[in-house]
Formats: structure tokens, sequence, C-alpha cells
């Protein structure tokens, strides 16, 4: 049962590359800086949900994560990127908490007074901090 993770993985990987050229992109604000934020989709990494900070939810459906010292690209499957609440919680790996795009992983969503939801987490991207400046809106830390 195990040797059957490294042939879906791939799978996987070709299936998401397939559909995230697809991705329709609403008009916004500074429309360029969020489109070369989107085109940089850094390198794979995983995050740990004790060290989330907040949370941004992109025009293209992602989700940028400030995790303190590194910043994430969290890509969802399906609709569910336009049904998030105002407060998220990452499930990952049962044993060390980390989540890097493996089967299982999601995001648990909510509002206060509504019901919950859950998204599969496609991939998640380690991302510098110019990338996420660019894709939140948010100012880039100064070099001290």
């Amino acid at each position: 049962m195990n040797r059957t993770l490294p042939v879906i993985a791939p799978a996987l990987l070709v299936l998401a590359a397939c559909t995230a050229g697809g991705a329709d992109t609403r008009p916004g604000p500074d429309q360029a800086g969020v489109q070369a934020a989107m085109a940089a989709k850094g390198q794979p990494g995983c995050l740990y949900p004790q060290d989330v900070r907040t949370w941004h939810n992109s025009q293209d459906g992602a989700l940028f994560v400030d995790g303190g010292r590194r910043k994430y690209r969290v890509d969802l499957w399906g609709e569910c990127r336009d049904n998030l609440g105002v407060s998220l919680v990452f499930v990952g790996d049962s044993i060390t908490g980390r989540v890097c795009g493996s089967p299982g992983d999601k995001v648990i969503f909510g509002s206060i007074g509504s019901r919950q939801g859950s998204c599969d987490i496609r991939d998640v991207r380690i991302v510098d901090d110019e990338t996420y400046a660019l894709a939140t809106g948010t100012k880039a830390a100064a070099d001290d």
C-alpha cells in the first residue's frame, strides 16, 4: 500500500499543473504585481500550522500564508477557494502536523455562526517576502 503513494503523487502533480493553467483571475488593484506573484510559484515546502500568523486569499484562489520566518503559497482543489470563511485551521500529517500538500492535507474554514467546511490542499510552496508582499498588498519587511 505504501508503494502506491510514489505512483499517485506524480499523477496528482501532473493533474494539478493541467488544472492550474485554466485558472480564472478577477480584476483588482495592482493587477501587474499580483500577476507577477502568481507566476512566481516558489519552491516546494511544508508549513507547520502552529507557526501561521495570518493568511490572505489571492485573486487566483491561492492562500498566501505568513508562517513567521517563511511565507507560503497554498493552492486548494476545486470550488472551495471562494468559500473560505474568517477562520482557517490547517490539518496535515497526523504525526508531525506538517502541511505539505500531501493527500489528506486540508484546510477547515468557517465564519462566526456558520457551519464549517473543508478544502483539500493541492500544493504548498515557499515564496519570498517580495512575492508575498505583491500577492497580499502588504509592505515587504525592511532590511535592518
